[in-house]
């Protein structure tokens, strides 16, 4: 029985063996008598699942499930009848929770039918495989099924599988030898109606004397005592390339479609291509020879957007296009939407000629959003065209090609909005409110540049003011000076500590020369380095809001030499930290005061900063220096970081506040 078995099996699993280069596995059960057809019997272990998986009742109590596996694979399985496991013997357990076992071979095999409960073969009775084609009928939503007198004649229990590789569907049945039985094929649940000689009996069934073997059945067609006759031969077909041209009309956003007799006259299921090197909208598709095939071009994808085709180039009534399709591949002539003709060349463009506007605005900022331009040329969008600023003449400029002749009406906008516009005088302008205006010459011309809101160009710019060169010098001793150097910054370069960079002209002095404008009050820092988190701290008479300060006078001017973060040059010597060492330093808690020894004298500048060990600043501050600092802080208790910095040398402690 295997060997005819699996001869029939190796037909229908041939092409998908090849796709899943997967083994099929077909485990088969027989359970006691007694219990009902309808029991839930399942196969269950290390690959079916955690509620395992059902079997397919091949009739007479014996049920069968197929397993694709690959090659090799271990696998260990037991039954289940209604949530019921099987209890078996040693003899076929591979271990103490009593599952069988079996290791994939290299091709499709066929498990002996096992009984329930026990390691025994109950091979018994014959494998009948019944097949239907459907031939030219609709299989139904519900499937095919196999009905009879095996099965009490139920509708539903017994699906059938199509094959796709025969075209036919197929069931197996294990049925007892010699047993006469009546069946009938149904199509969802409609019956097949049957003539001829084997139609038997008052409701004219299938018969069926079951042989002592294996038996595979004949392919009948469904409903016929016979297999189906083969399809007739497709007819022959050409290419047919449909071509359209909409002319000046813009094409849908839906897209141009063409609908007819060959697709159902479906407005939205067939959208067309554009050619852009030919302009056409065009659909090729192969179409059976001799056929006469009506079609319209749609403008869209719905009814009311196809075209009206004249009676001169269609048939019926209203007319549709038609073409009767040749035996060969053809292309038809591209034809204008809604006429029997090709589209009229479309008329030679306008002579155009470059016009560049130019406006100037003066004293006025420009907006972050640039400088526009929005006119009758471009459909007055104030956002759409952009102007490009010329640094050499200080314009805004926009160029483009306008039709030779043309009145072109503009206005320059400072910004991208509506209410940034220019006011426009109506001595230059035209309409109300006026618009500038231009007649576009025959040759590229420049336009003159007008001033934002003007007929005339704006006036000069008043003289720069006259300058006068400020020499700053700055003591650098007991200072580490940076690796950057030494700079200065302030209100005459917006604070820039990377601009001005001092020459060192002796030990520790430093110096530069910058030109700033006469008469302008100005304040300034020095930094040790080019960043204003190294610029000097100071305070006293020299300073205004912590700042240096000066009014620049009409001549040049040298300062006096001062010290790096005070207002003289004495204080230099009283600020040593020339014998500092980091390692003095002493640092913790007292109560809620911090306090830090160990600093020289003298007030030079330190940073003090406080972390939680979760790196979050508590505070930063910067202060001079003194052998005794503290400040009162109020925090809870927990370990804290300390840092100092001090004359280019950093210090961390690590430090507990104990309450």
């Amino acid at each position: 029985m295997k060997n005819f078995y699996f001869l029939f099996l190796s037909l229908f699993v041939f092409s998908q063996s090849i796709v899943s280069q997967s083994i099929n596995a077909f485990f088969r059960l027989r359970i006691p008598n007694g219990i009902p057809s309808n029991a839930d019997v399942r196969i269950t272990g290390s690959v079916f699942g955690q509620n395992g998986q059902p079997m397919l009742h091949l009739g007479g109590g014996i049920y069968q499930y197929e397993l694709q596996a690959s090659c090799g694979k271990r696998i260990s399985y037991t039954y289940l009848i209604n949530g019921i496991g099987e209890n078996i013997s040693s003899g076929c357990c591979i271990n103490q929770i009593q599952q069988r076992q079996i290791v994939i071979p290299d091709s499709d095999t066929i498990l002996p039918i096992t009984c329930f409960g026990s390691c025994d073969s109950c091979e018994s009775g014959v494998l009948v495989t019944f097949r239907v084609s459907l031939g030219t009928t609709t299989p139904a939503p519900q499937g095919v099924f196999l009905s009879g007198t095996f099965n009490n004649w139920s509708t539903s229990s017994l699906p059938m599988t199509f094959d796709s590789l025969n075209g036919a569907y197929y069931i197996q049945l294990v049925l007892s030898p010699n047993t006469s039985l009546e069946y009938k094929f149904l199509n969802g649940s409609t019956y097949e109606s049957l003539s001829g000689p084997c139609a038997s009996g008052p409701f004219a069934n299938r018969t069926l004397t079951v042989p002592q073997n294996d038996t595979i059945l004949p392919a009948v067609c469904f409903g016929s005592c016979n297999p189906c006759p083969a399809p007739p031969p497709p007819a022959p077909t050409s290419l047919v390339t449909f071509r359209v041209n909409l002319g000046s009309t813009p094409a849908s956003p839906a897209g141009v479609h063409i609908a007819g007799n060959f697709q159902g006259w479906n407005p939205a299921a067939t959208p067309m291509t554009f050619d852009s090197a030919s302009g056409f909208w065009t659909y090729t598709t192969a179409l059976n020879e001799g056929d006469t095939v009506q079609y319209k071009f749609i403008n869209g994808n719905a009814w009311g957007n196809d075209e009206t085709v004249p009676a001169a180039c269609g048939i019926g009534t209203p007319a549709n296009r038609f073409v009767v399709v040749p035996v060969n591949d053809t292309v038809l002539p591209a034809v204008c939407f809604g006429s029997c003709n090709p589209c009229p060349a479309p008329p030679p463009p306008a002579p155009t000629s470059l016009v560049t506007f130019r406006v100037n605005l003066g004293s006025t900022p420009a907006s972050p959003a640039g400088v526009h331009i929005a006119g009758n040329f471009q459909g007055w969008n104030p956002a759409a065209t952009p102007m490009t600023f010329d640094s050499a003449s200080g314009f805004w400029t926009y160029t483009t090609a306008l039709n030779e002749g043309d009145t072109v009406q503009y206005k320059f906008i400072n910004g991208n909005a509506w209410g940034n516009d220019e006011t426009v005088p109506a001595a230059c302008g035209i309409g109300t409110p006026a618009n500038r205006f231009v007649v576009v010459p025959v040759n590229d011309t420049v336009l003159p540049a007008v001033c934002f809101g003007s007929c005339n160009p704006c006036p000069a710019p008043p003289p720069a003011p006259s300058t006068s060169d400020v020499t700053f010098q700055v003591n650098m001793k007991g200072k580490n000076v940076s690796p950057e150097g030494v700079h200065v910054a302030g209100t005459f370069n917006q604070w820039n500590y990377s601009q001005y960079k001092l020459t060192q002209i002796q030990p520790n002095i430093y110096r530069i020369t910058i030109p700033i404008d006469t008469g302008a009050l100005i304040l300034y820092k020095f930094s040790n380095g080019s960043s204003f988190t190294t610029q000097e701290l100071i305070t006293g008479s020299c300073t205004q809001f912590g700042n240096r300060f000066l009014t620049v006078p009409t001549n040049d001017t040298t300062l006096p030499i001062v010290c790096f973060g005070a207002c003289d040059s004495l204080t230099c010597a009283s600020i040593s930290i020339d014998d500092f060492d980091p390692d003095r330093l002493q640092a913790g808690f007292s109560g809620d005061k911090l306090f830090v020894y160990g600093m020289p004298p003298g007030g030079a500048p330190v940073r003090i900063s406080l972390y939680d060990l979760l790196g979050k600043t508590i505070f930063q501050l910067q202060d001079f220096s003194q052998p005794e600092w503290s400040r009162t802080v109020y925090l809870p208790a927990a370990p804290y970081m300390l840092r100092i910095e001090l004359d280019g040398v950093e210090k961390v402690f690590k430090l507990l506040k104990a309450y």
